[in-house]
């Protein structure tokens, strides 16, 4: 199991897209579901997750859960 929490950069900077690209790679490499949470209020990331196969699966008070299925970019 992978856990990566807490992450930020600087908006519009390309780090971001970086970083989720790497997570497609290794995500698609191992065959995985990856599962990440996010705050509702957080357009940006919200963005940026949807753009790298992040689908919503579920509702929790303020936050997001998302997954990505391996190949699902």
């Amino acid at each position: 199991m992978w856990v990566l929490s807490n992450v930020a950069t600087e908006s519009h900077r390309g780090i971001g897209d970086a970083l989720m690209r790497e997570v497609e790679r290794c995500v698609d490499q191992a065959s995985v579901t990856v599962v990440l949470e996010v705050a509702d209020t957080n357009e940006v990331a919200r963005r940026l997750y949807l753009r790298h196969g992040f689908r919503v699966v579920e509702h929790r008070a303020d936050r997001l859960l998302m997954r990505r299925v391996a190949g699902s970019a």
